[in-house]
C-alpha cells in the first residue's frame, strides 16, 4: 500500500565556524601522554623495602594504564566540547520542534479592575513574560494587544529582551473588547513548516467567539482575575435648556453587574460644586436611569460620581461639559415696540441692545444679529438680520398694494426656526400679499401667501416676518417669545445639540466635532493643545505665535474630561468621554477559554523543549568532564 513518508533533515551549522581551529589541540594533548618521563637512578643500601613495592605495581599496571587513557580521552572530549560551544553550532528548528507563538494580551477597561493590590492588567503582563521565559531555541513570538480592535505590539522575533521590552511598554486602555478582531490576525499570518502556539491572556469576560482554528494551531488561555460584582454608569449625557441656557438637563443610567441588591448614594456636582444627590436601588442585573435637572451660572464640567466600592472604579463615575454661557449680542432696531423688545430682554441667552432708527444709522453697531422692527435697513456685511413688517428694496420681495386680514394655516414644523411653537389660529390684521422667488425657504404660511420667509445670502443670512406683529395677536401668544429665541439661535449659529454631546470611549471624533471644540468664538479662545484624561498641565502660557490646531479627527481612547490651552493661556474643558459600556462592566472572569470551534479546540500540552541556544550546554557539560579529569589526575598523583 503507498504511504507517504515525512522526512525530517537534521541540518547543523556553525555561527562562528572559526571557532573549529580549537581541535588543534588535539595534538600537543597527545604528544604530551605520549612523552615517557625519564626515570632517576638513584642507589640505595636495600632492595629489601623495595621488593614488595614493585610487586604491588605490577599488580596494579594494567588498571593504571586504562585509568590514563581514559583521562586522555576526557582531555579530548573537554577539548571537543569547548570548540563546539565557541563555535555556537546552530541546529534545524524541525529538529528543536520551533513555534511561532502569538500572544493575545488583553487592555480591554476591564482588565483596569483592581484586585488584591493590583490590577488585571498587571497580573495579565507578568503571565506574558512568563512566557517569554519559556521561550524554546529557534522559537519567535509576536506580541499583540487587543481591545476594540488589535495592536501589534512587536511582530516576529527570537529576542526576550525586546519582548520583555514590548510588554513592559503595554498600558490598558478604556475601550471594549472585539476578540473576534484579534483572532482574525491568525487568518493573516504567512503559512509555515513551524507549529502556531496562541496564548490568550485575559479576564475572559466577554461573549465567546466561534472560529475555525488554522491548521497546525494550538491554543492556551491564561486566565486572570476573580471579582464578580460591580456597579457603575452605562450611559451620560447633558444638555442646556434651550430657552434657559443656565439650566441643564442630565440623563444617566447605572447598570448592577453583581448578584445581589445594591444600594448605591450618587452625587452630582458642577464645577465641583454639589447640585443634586439621591440613592440608587438597584436589583441583580439591572439597571436605572435618572433625568435631573438643575442650574449652572457657568457651564463647566458635570460629574456624577456612584459610591459603591467594587473592583472595577472606572465605571463610577460620569462625566459631561457644559460650555460657559455665552450671551448672544442682539441690536434692536425700532421706534418703539413693547412685545418685541421685552422678548428679547428676558432670554437668558441674549445681550439686547436696543437704538432708534437715527441712533442706528450714526453709530452702525455690530452684533450677532440684527433685529429691524418696520424699519427698512441692510445689517452690516456678513451679519444676519431679521425684519419685521420693512425690509430694503434688494430683497426681491414684492408686496401688493392694500392688505387683508389672514390667518395662519401652516408651518415647517422641522425647522430649527419652527422648533416647539404652535402657530394654530393666529390672526393678523391688513398683512401684506408678498411674492418672493423661489431662493427663499417659506417658514410660515397663509394659504399660499408666505408670513415668515428665509433665505441665505452673501450677505447674511435674512429672516423676514412681512406683517405688522403688532397687528396681530402673535406676541400674545407663547410661541412669540420661542420663536424669537430659536431665530436668534438660529441666524447666530448657535446650535445646543452637538457641541454639548459626551463621546463613548473608543470612538472616533469628527474632524467638524472637533472644530467646535478648538476653534474660540474670539481668536484669543481658540485652542492650541490638548490634554487627555490624567495627563498634567502645569500654569504654562500658550507659546509665542501660536496658531489654534488644525480640526482634524480624534480618537476619545480615555474615560474623563479632555481640557484644551487657549491662545491666552487658559485651560478649559473641551469635552468629556465616558466608559458607557455595560458589557465592559460585567467583570465576572471566564474560568473556561472565550473561545470555541467546530470540533475540540487544541490546546497546547507541556512538553520538554530546548529552551537555551545549545553553546551553553556543552560548555556546562565541558565543565563537568573537567572536574572529574581533576579528581582522576589527583588520584594518579596521592597513588
Amino acid at each position: 500500500r503507498p504511504y507517504r513518508q515525512r522526512r525530517i533533515e537534521v541540518n547543523m551549522s556553525f555561527a562562528l565556524p572559526w571557532a573549529l581551529a580549537f581541535f588543534a589541540l588535539f595534538v600537543p594533548v597527545i604528544l604530551l601522554y605520549l612523552l615517557k618521563q625519564r626515570r632517576r637512578h638513584v642507589q640505595v643500601s636495600s632492595l629489601h623495602f623495595w621488593e614488595r613495592i614493585l610487586r604491588d605495581e605490577q599488580k596494579v599496571t594494567a588498571y593504571t594504564k586504562l585509568r590514563k587513557i581514559l583521562s586522555l580521552l576526557l582531555q579530548l572530549l573537554f577539548i571537543t566540547l569547548l570548540a563546539l560551544a565557541l563555535a555556537r553550532p546552530l541546529f534545524s528548528k524541525e529538529l528543536l520542534g520551533a513555534r511561532r507563538i502569538v500572544v493575545l494580551l488583553d487592555v480591554s477597561a476591564s482588565m483596569t479592575a483592581e484586585e488584591d493590590g493590583t490590577t488585571r492588567f498587571v497580573m495579565a503582563v507578568e503571565h506574558a513574560h512568563d512566557v517569554v521565559r519559556g521561550m524554546a531555541f529557534g522559537d519567535s513570538m509576536m506580541i499583540v494587544a487587543f481591545a476594540d480592535s488589535p495592536e501589534v505590539l512587536l511582530p516576529f522575533t527570537s529576542s526576550r529582551t525586546a519582548l520583555h521590552g514590548a510588554l513592559d511598554a503595554a498600558e490598558p486602555t478604556h475601550n471594549g473588547t472585539d476578540l473576534d478582531a484579534a483572532l482574525e490576525l491568525l487568518d493573516e499570518l504567512p503559512p509555515g513548516s513551524r507549529k502556531t502556539h496562541v496564548y490568550l491572556i485575559s479576564d475572559g469576560a466577554y461573549p465567546s467567539v466561534e472560529i475555525t482554528p488554522p491548521e497546525e494551531t494550538w491554543f492556551a488561555y491564561l486566565p486572570v482575575g476573580e471579582a464578580k460584582d460591580n456597579v457603575g454608569v452605562t450611559a451620560m449625557q447633558a444638555r442646556p435648556l434651550p430657552g434657559a441656557p443656565r439650566d441643564f438637563e442630565v440623563f444617566f443610567e447605572a447598570f448592577n453587574a453583581g448578584e445581589k441588591e445594591v444600594r448605591a448614594p450618587y452625587e452630582l456636582r458642577a464645577g465641583g460644586r454639589l447640585v443634586d444627590a439621591g440613592e440608587l436601588i438597584l436589583p441583580p442585573g439591572a439597571s436605572e436611569t435618572r433625568m435631573l435637572r438643575q442650574y449652572t451660572r457657568e457651564g463647566g464640567v458635570l460629574t456624577l460620581y456612584i459610591d459603591h466600592k467594587d473592583a472595577f472604579p472606572l465605571d463610577n463615575t460620569g462625566y459631561a461639559v457644559l460650555p460657559p454661557v455665552r450671551p448672544i449680542r442682539v441690536v434692536l432696531v425700532t421706534a418703539g415696540n413693547l412685545f418685541l423688545e421685552q422678548a428679547l430682554a428676558t432670554d437668558p441667552g441674549v445681550d439686547l441692545e436696543v437704538y432708534t432708527p437715527e441712533a442706528y444709522d450714526i453709530e452702525r453697531p455690530r452684533a450677532a444679529v440684527v433685529v429691524f422692527d418696520r424699519v427698512a435697513r441692510l445689517a452690516p456685511r456678513g451679519g444676519a438680520s431679521i425684519h419685521l413688517g420693512a425690509w430694503p428694496a434688494d430683497f426681491e420681495l414684492t408686496a401688493a398694494e392694500g392688505g387683508e386680514d389672514r390667518i395662519v394655516t401652516g408651518w415647517d414644523r422641522d425647522h430649527r426656526v419652527m422648533r416647539h411653537l404652535s402657530l394654530d389660529n393666529i390672526t393678523i390684521r391688513e398683512a401684506p400679499r408678498v411674492t418672493a422667488p423661489e431662493s427663499y425657504a417659506v417658514l410660515v404660511q397663509s394659504f399660499e401667501a408666505p408670513l415668515v420667509l428665509f433665505r441665505e445670502t452673501e450677505s447674511g443670512p435674512r429672516l423676514v416676518i412681512t406683517f405688522d406683529a403688532t397687528a396681530s395677536d402673535l406676541p400674545l401668544r407663547a410661541a412669540f417669545p420661542m420663536m424669537m429665541a430659536n431665530s436668534v439661535r438660529f441666524l447666530a449659529g448657535v446650535d445646543a445639540r452637538e457641541t454639548w454631546a459626551g463621546h463613548d470611549a473608543g470612538t472616533l471624533i469628527p474632524a467638524e466635532t472637533m472644530a467646535a471644540y478648538i476653534e474660540g468664538l474670539d481668536k484669543d479662545e481658540a485652542v492650541c493643545r490638548v490634554l487627555a484624561p490624567g495627563e498634567k498641565h502645569g500654569d504654562e502660557e500658550a507659546p509665542e505665535n501660536a496658531t489654534a490646531l488644525a480640526p482634524s479627527p480624534w480618537l476619545a481612547s480615555r474615560v474623563g474630561v479632555y481640557e484644551g490651552l487657549t491662545l491666552a493661556g487658559e485651560w478649559r474643558p473641551l469635552f468629556a468621554v465616558n466608559l458607557a459600556a455595560e458589557a465592559e462592566g460585567r467583570i465576572a472572569p471566564s474560568p473556561e477559554i472565550p473561545i470555541v470551534a467546530p470540533e475540540a479546540l487544541p490546546m497546547i500540552e507541556d512538553g520538554f523543549r530546548l529552551g537555551l541556544e545549545p553553546y551553553f550546554f556543552l560548555l556546562v557539560l565541558a565543565v563537568l568532564l573537567l572536574c572529574v579529569e581533576w579528581v582522576l589526575y589527583h588520584r594518579r598523583i596521592v597513588e
